[in-house]
């Protein structure tokens, strides 16, 4: 019985010796994970792995070699360049974008319905800006107004915030900002032919005193997409944003704002002497910004748009509800 357990003690201890040297030699085969390779491996005779059934072998397109490095951040993969590439060459398409700005020129047709919405009164008739300050003292939309430019197109100005600001790039500064948004809506199409956001201030303190206005502009803010009445699997084409344009303008107090209108609020149209001092686009061929500069522009632009959606949604839905309440109380009969 003891030479037995001899004879399986020495055959154990010459297995676990086997499979030790087996480990030691190829620790590779038995850790390796799957192997990406190229076109061009694949093609000098990288069969071997593909056929390896203990390795899952995947193939990129095949590339020259170099290397797409970042505008800041400065990847290495080329992969990234690459899907860069297709955003800009799409001029920032967003599905989203698109969506705001059918639901936003929907939500204006309905708006421009309500029966107490103020009209911008003409620039030459001061007498109807002291009426008009009157209504809207005492008007349910003070945000909301109704108006033409000197061309005659119709629009509707949206007041998105007022107060105070400051700056501290040097030294302390406080401002007085204004934020508008004007919609102009075509009663033609039922969609939006111009959007402009604005930021208007002028600083209270400091050796010297300026106006400054931030415009964000968008020529061509249109639903392509129509995501909205399509099917989930339907393709969809999105609206190229390359034209939206960041505008900066400043002047000193001592010039008249010739640019503002009577309500101290610059109009749609600047007059032609106040010309942008900074003047950026998106996404232009020639002059291209960094791609992360342009990803700020176009998450800034969605998030003004997301302010406008509430706000008129808002609007609105409040119209609505009050004239079902006084339409309900209209009803109450007595039965």
């Amino acid at each position: 019985m003891s030479a037995f357990l001899k004879y399986k003690s020495r055959r154990f201890v010459v297995f676990a010796a086997l499979a030790g040297c087996a480990l030691a030699i190829t620790p590779a085969a038995t850790a390796q994970g799957p192997t990406i390779t190229t076109e061009a491996e694949d093609q000098q005779g990288n069969a071997a792995n593909a056929n390896n059934s203990g390795n899952t072998t995947a193939s990129l397109p095949a590339t020259t070699g170099e290397r797409t490095v970042g505008d800041k951040q400065s990847p290495d993969s080329v992969q990234y360049g690459r899907t860069r590439a297709l955003v800009r060459e799409s001029g920032f398409g967003d599905l989203e974008i698109d969506m705001l700005h059918g639901r936003i020129a929907r939500n204006l047709a309905g708006v421009m319905l309500i029966p107490d919405l103020k009209v911008k009164p003409d620039e030459t008739d001061p007498k109807s800006y002291e009426d008009f300050w009157e209504l809207i003292a005492t008007s349910d939309n003070r945000l909301i107004a109704k108006g033409k430019d000197i061309h005659g197109d119709p629009f509707v100005r949206l007041t998105l915030r007022e107060g105070s600001s400051y700056s501290t790039d040097i030294y302390p500064i406080n401002y007085v900002f204004r934020a508008h948004c004007y919609l102009f809506p075509n009663p033609e199409t039922g969609e939006l032919d111009r959007i402009i956001f604005q930021f208007y201030r002028v600083n209270y303190t400091g050796s010297k005193y300026a106006r400054e206005l931030r415009r964000l502009i968008h020529p061509n803010p249109k639903d392509r997409a129509r995501a909205a009445d399509k099917q989930q699997t339907e393709p969809v084409e999105l609206l190229d944003n390359s034209e939206l344009t960041l505008e900066f303008y400043e002047a000193a107090s001592s010039v008249k704002p010739v640019w503002e209108g009577s309500d101290g609020i610059p109009l749609p149209d600047l007059s032609p002497d106040f010309n942008p001092i900074e003047s950026v686009f998106l996404n232009k061929p020639t002059t291209p910004l960094d791609y992360e500069e342009q990803t700020r522009m176009i998450v800034r632009y969605k998030r003004l748009l997301r302010a406008v959606d509430r706000l008129l949604y808002t609007r609105l839905r409040s119209h609505e509800l009050n004239r079902e309440i006084i339409i309900e109380r209209l009803l109450d009969f007595p039965s």
